[in-house]
């Protein structure tokens, strides 16, 4: 429901990926895909949260019928 994407929201929002210590191309590889798996993982709650319907793998309890005519 609306309450529970928004308290996720705001805790991966307050949660920022480690930047490392280690200067190796490895470990800067990790940090990048650490970063952009917490920037999908924002982006995805967001979009989750402006659905204002339930559809396929996405069901909200709050809006749980189809919207076939937007």
């Amino acid at each position: 429901d609306g309450t529970r994407l928004r308290a996720a929201l705001q805790s991966l929002s307050a949660t920022a990926p480690e930047t490392g210590t280690n200067d190796d191309a490895q470990t800067r590889r990790d940090v990048e895909e650490r970063r952009g798996m917490s920037s999908l993982a924002r982006l995805m709650t967001r979009a989750a949260l402006q659905r204002e319907e339930s559809r396929g793998g996405h069901y909200r309890r709050d809006f749980p019928e189809t919207d076939d005519l937007r």
